[in-house]
Order: C-alpha cells, then sequence, then structure tokens
C-alpha cells in the first residue's frame, strides 16, 4: 500500500532532525527546495510543517525559513508516541525516567482498582489469558494489564499519558523480557495478583510497587552505562 505523501514528508524530515543531520537551531532549506527534494507538492509540506509545528518539533517563521526546536524543551505529550516510531535514535534514560514515572502513577492505580473495580484485572490473570514466552506478545500482555489498572482506578489524566507512552512501552518491554528470568519474576507477581485483588488493596499495591522496582533495576543493570546518546538497537518503522 502506498505511503500517504504527507507520512513521507514527516518521516524524511523527522529522521533528519533526529540524526542530527538538522540539529536544533537548523534552518530548513526553502519550501520549494525541500518540496522537490522530497518529491511532494507544497501544500503537502506546509501541512506538515504545521503539524511537525503543533508537535514542538519545528516553529515556522513567516518570510524566514523554519527552523528546527530544542523539543525536548518545546515539545508536548505527542513527542514521545512519534519517538516510538524511531525508537533507535532514543535515549535509554529516557525509558528509564518513563519506568520511574511508572512506579509513581502505577502501584497507587492497582490499590485503586482493587478497592472499585478488581473483576476486569482478575479477569486478565486467569491461568489463560496469561502470556507465553514471546517477549513481544509477554509486553503486549504486561502493558494491557498496567492500562487495565488504571481503567478500573478510573483515572483518566495517567490513563491519556499512558496512551501515549504505549509504544515506547512495549518496545522496551520487547527488550526487558527477553530473558527467562524476567518473565518468570512477571508470571510470579501476576499469580500473586487474583487472590489479593478481593481481599487487600494494600497488599496489591505494595507488590505492585515492587515488581515495578525490579523491573527498573533490571533494566538498570542492563544498561548500567545509559547516557542521552546511547539507543536501543531496534529498527526504525517505516509509517
Amino acid at each position: 500500500m502506498p505511503i500517504r505523501p504527507s507520512l513521507h514528508t514527516e518521516h524524511n524530515i523527522l529522521h533528519r532532525i533526529l540524526s542530527g543531520t538538522w540539529p536544533e537551531g537548523t534552518s530548513l532549506p526553502p519550501e520549494r527546495e525541500l518540496a522537490e527534494s522530497l518529491g511532494v507538492t507544497r501544500p503537502t509540506l506546509r501541512e506538515t510543517l504545521k503539524l511537525l509545528e503543533r508537535q514542538g518539533w519545528i516553529t515556522i517563521r513567516h518570510g524566514r525559513s523554519s527552523v528546527v526546536n530544542d523539543f525536548w524543551k518545546s515539545g508536548g505529550m505527542g513527542i514521545l508516541s512519534t519517538l516510538a516510531r524511531y525508537t533507535e535514535f532514543i535515549p535509554l534514560s529516557l525509558i528509564t525516567e518513563l519506568l520511574e514515572l511508572r512506579m509513581e502513577i502505577l502501584p497507587p492505580c492497582a490499590r485503586l482498582a482493587a478497592i472499585h473495580h478488581p473483576e476486569p484485572v482478575a479477569a486478565l490473570l486467569t491461568p489463560d489469558q496469561l502470556p507465553g514466552e514471546d517477549p513481544r506478545i509477554f509486553s503486549e500482555f504486561d502493558w494491557h494489564l498496567q492500562e487495565t489498572m488504571i481503567l478500573a482506578a478510573g483515572r483518566r489524566v495517567p490513563l491519556l499519558m499512558y496512551n501515549d507512552f504505549k509504544a515506547l512501552f512495549i518496545n522496551g518491554g520487547t527488550l526487558y523480557f527477553q530473558t527467562s528470568e524476567t518473565r518468570r519474576e512477571s508470571m510470579e507477581y501476576y499469580e500473586a495478583l487474583p487472590e489479593l485483588l478481593f481481599t487487600d488493596p494494600d497488599a496489591v499495591e505494595k507488590i505492585a510497587a515492587e515488581a515495578m522496582k525490579k523491573s527498573l533495576a533490571y533494566w538498570q543493570s542492563l544498561f548500567p552505562g545509559a547516557s542521552d546518546t546511547e539507543k536501543p538497537t531496534t529498527k526504525t518503522e517505516e509509517p
């Protein structure tokens, strides 16, 4: 299926920004020149540039060339969901920060889910629903469990944040669940939850916090020297 011109344009511009070809402060080529180099019409280019400006990637300067922003400072939440398509450019430290944020968000939501709506969470944890050994499937299950906990807790803002992080977490989780050790520890966590969901919300919060802490520690052990320039070795997804 052919790629829409606007997606092709967005992909090419973002790839140049994220790869450092166009670093912060770079003036983009003139509109006519850029449209010709990308093989798209000028209206398509303008549409894409407006989208990228709304997300915080660039600033359009009328009468002058558009300029690349420091997107870590000027970007919004949409930056994260866009970055998920370009995982080779994501600093490992960013995934560490997301795991730290998860430690703050998820355990209290797990407790509230146990208090208010434990049934949908428990339904995911029956033996026939638990994941097998495939790292990607395991990661998707883990994500769905967290999403269900937040939804059952009735917390809308954390759910919106999680939705933006979805692809990042699943891609990172696929790396994390490559080992049988991490899958085994998570399976123990899943198997401990059902009984507690209906009897001890505080214990649910506690074991969720312990599971989050373990996963963060293990991720840090995988990449002990992670810096802003180190990236996971996964392939860019074409739009």
